[in-house]
C-alpha cells in the first residue's frame, strides 16, 4: 500500500507526537549555587553548579536515594570555582586516573551508576 498515510484522519496527531518526542528527549537544567547532594529530580538532567568559590557535588549513596542503574548526570562548571564531585561514604567513585574536580569554567563531566552504589565519572577532569 504505497502512499498509505495512517494521520491523514488525524492531522495534528503528527505535530503533537513531534512534540512528545522533544520535551522526552529534552534535558532538564537544575542549577545550583552552593555545595549539593544530587536528588532524583538530577537524574538525566544537566548540573550546573554555579559559583565564584570552590562548590562540591556529593553523590549519595543508593539507600539515601535510590537512582536508578544506568542513571546519568552531566555536571557542568558554570561559574568560575573549581567544581569537585564527592561520593558518600559507601559510594564507589571511578574516573580516569582518580580525577574528580571539572578542569575548568564551563567544562562538563558525565556521572552515571553502573552499579547501585558505584558510579563513574567521565568528561573533561583534572586532579
Amino acid at each position: 500500500m504505497a502512499g498509505l498515510n495512517i494521520f491523514s484522519g488525524f492531522p495534528d496527531l503528527a505535530a503533537h507526537l513531534g512534540q512528545l518526542d522533544q520535551a522526552i528527549t529534552a534535558s532538564a537544567v537544575n542549577t545550583y549555587t552552593a555545595s549539593c547532594v544530587l536528588q532524583l529530580v538530577d537524574a538525566g538532567a544537566v548540573v550546573e553548579m554555579d559559583s565564584g568559590s570552590g562548590i562540591t557535588v556529593t553523590i549519595p549513596t543508593n539507600a539515601t536515594i535510590p537512582f536508578p542503574v544506568g542513571t546519568s548526570i552531566t555536571v557542568v562548571a558554570l561559574g568560575a570555582g573549581t567544581v569537585t564531585v564527592a561520593a558518600a561514604g559507601g559510594v564507589t567513585l571511578l574516573s580516569a586516573s582518580g580525577n574528580v574536580n571539572l578542569s575548568a569554567q564551563y567544562a562538563a563531566a558525565t556521572l552515571y551508576q553502573r552499579a547501585a552504589n558505584t558510579w563513574v565519572l567521565i568528561g573533561s577532569l583534572s586532579a
